[in-house]
């Protein structure tokens, strides 16, 4: 999964990280920050389209992006 992350749900989303496990806790984040997240699938065809986005998940202390066999996002801070 690519995971990517903006700090305004229109803004142009930058890639976080790439994971193979659910979910990744992103904790990267400042204190209070508010993000948005999609989750993109890949395997040896190339990269799925991005899941719905996910958002505002305001960081306590990083948020959690989860992703699914289907791409999909939740997030929780």
């Amino acid at each position: 999964y690519n995971v990517y992350r903006a700090g305004i749900s229109t803004d142009t989303y930058v890639g976080v990280t790439t994971s193979t496990s659910t979910p990744y806790k992103d904790t990267k984040t400042p204190r209070n920050a508010v993000y948005w997240y999609d989750i993109t699938a890949v395997n040896s065809v190339g990269q799925g389209p991005p899941s719905n986005t996910v958002g505002p998940a305001t960081a306590a202390s990083g948020a959690t992006a989860t992703a699914s066999r289907r791409p999909s996002a939740t997030a929780t801070g």
